[in-house]
């Protein structure tokens, strides 16, 4: 997939973990709503159901049982548009990318938990109540941009540009094609480390050792230890050994 093959070419590039995480979440929206709008055309194209308005737009004249009757003028531009009913390009498409914010916000949320005694680990202190956890406020507003999308659907009905089973092929569409691009970049919302990237850039010479691609949090050169420093104090040790060698062999002489 060009996800993968991409996302691998980057990875030798040094990126700190906001870079990695725009950049993977960038790439996974645009390949999405591209999927989504090229597959929207076609079935457009495909299908060449008639809008529920196409009868009065374009004249048809029920004698001669063709469109242009008196009075009408139809370019074939318009009859070409009026027979691109199914799916609906603003249901697919602004489902796709409602979709994936939701998703992505989803993952931040950390729903899966994370800390030691499981939930959420960040929330917000109320002093002697207690510390309320944002995660279930944080997933509801996570499901604000999925109602914009309910909103923008419902008016492609009111608005009679579209047949009900338009909107509905158009959102499953756009939402099939988010999750699956959404999980090609980043794990489960319900998964332990869903705020980070699979596909993120490992340290030099090992692999990610996080499940989820959690390589940010181990530096490279060690587990905790400084890469720039690891070097240092290996020869430093080196030398005290090598040290103490040559006066134990000075005394035994």
């Amino acid at each position: 997939m060009p996800f993968f093959f991409v996302s691998r070419a980057c990875q030798t590039v040094a990126l700190s973990p906001v870079a990695g995480d725009l950049r993977a979440a960038a790439f996974g929206l645009a390949s999405a709503l591209a999927v989504t709008n090229l597959t929207t055309s076609l079935l457009k194209n495909y299908v060449g159901r008639l809008r529920p308005f196409f009868y009065q737009r374009c004249g048809w004249d029920p004698e001669a049982g063709a469109c242009g009757g008196p009075g009408a003028s139809v370019s074939p531009a318009m009859l070409f548009t009026l027979r691109q009913s199914f799916p609906s390009g603003h249901a697919s498409l602004g489902s796709c990318a409602m979709v994936f914010v939701s998703l992505y916000l989803l993952g931040k949320a950390r729903l899966g938990g994370g800390g030691s005694g499981g939930g959420v680990r960040w929330g917000l202190s109320l002093g002697r109540w207690g510390v309320l956890r944002c995660g279930p406020v944080a997933g509801c507003a996570a499901m604000l941009p999925l109602c914009l999308e309910v909103w923008v659907m419902a008016s492609r009905l009111r608005e009679n540009f579209h047949h009900p089973a338009d909107v509905v092929g158009g959102f499953v569409l756009g939402a099939t094609t988010a999750l699956f691009w959404y999980r090609l970049g980043y794990p489960c919302v319900w998964a332990e480390r869903s705020h980070e990237p699979l596909l993120s850039p490992p340290c030099e010479g090992e692999e990610a050792k996080q499940p989820g691609g959690g390589p940010y949090d181990m530096p490279c050169g060690g587990d905790g230890e400084d890469p720039g420093t690891s070097g240092m104090e290996l020869g430093v040790v080196e030398e005290a050994a090598g040290g103490e060698s040559q006066l134990l062999r000075a005394a035994s002489c």
